[in-house]
């Protein structure tokens, strides 16, 4: 299950109750291209079970990272393990997406950007 908030100033947290695997991947695609989510100047995705992710949720966060940044936004995930940190890393993402523990430190954090 994905839920959206929208906070007051103006970020969106996309929270994702299950494993981001290939079954949630397209509803989260969906979520991220909504026009409230695309509106945010800051997207934090906070992965409620940490565990690992595959090609295409990484192409996914890729894509929603990339267009946020043209946007002049910026995209936090919090939640993700050492082993997905590390993964995300070795492969590039993490020039393009934020690394919080949870989504009150990355907005109090994008605040303060």
């Amino acid at each position: 299950m994905i839920d959206v908030e929208t906070t007051p100033d103006g970020a969106a947290v996309v929270s994702v109750s299950e494993t981001l695997d290939y079954h949630l991947v397209a509803d989260l695609a969906e979520v991220l291209v909504s026009e409230s989510v695309r509106e945010s100047n800051h997207i934090v995705i906070e992965l409620a079970e940490p565990g690992s992710m595959d090609e295409s949720a990484v192409g996914v966060l890729v894509r929603a990272a990339r267009d946020t940044r043209q946007r002049g936004g910026k995209l936090t995930l919090c939640g993700a393990d050492a082993q997905v940190r590390d993964a995300l890393e070795r492969i590039g993402v993490a020039r393009l997406v934020h690394f919080a523990d949870d989504a009150t430190s990355a907005l109090a954090a994008g605040r303060a950007a």
